[in-house]
């Protein structure tokens, strides 16, 4: 059954989600493997994609930034007229996937 394999294939991407970026739970985890999707966003999407996992965009940016300073002692977002990943610690993120 096709749904089957579907709900399977997203079972798997939710279950690897946390490991992928030990220290995060499920939701700033799949927000995070989203924003690695470009390098650069604008205040109006990151606050939509945020919205759309559910999360909050102050609250994203904090706990984005948290982790990444436990796991590689810098900011992962800075942001100014919208919101900018630093590309170093954004291709060692993208790298594990």
């Amino acid at each position: 059954d096709v749904q089957d394999e579907d709900s399977g294939e997203t079972e798997a991407l939710h279950a690897s989600a946390p490991s992928l970026f030990s220290g995060l739970d499920f939701k700033h985890s799949a927000f995070l493997r989203e924003l690695l999707g470009r390098l650069e966003w604008t205040t109006h999407e990151f606050e939509t994609l945020a919205q759309r996992h559910g999360l909050f965009a102050g609250g994203c940016l904090e706990t984005i930034n948290e982790w990444a300073i436990e796991t590689f002692d810098a900011l992962l977002l800075e942001e100014d007229q919208g919101y900018q990943l630093d590309q170093t610690i954004a291709q060692d993120l993208i790298a594990r996937l």
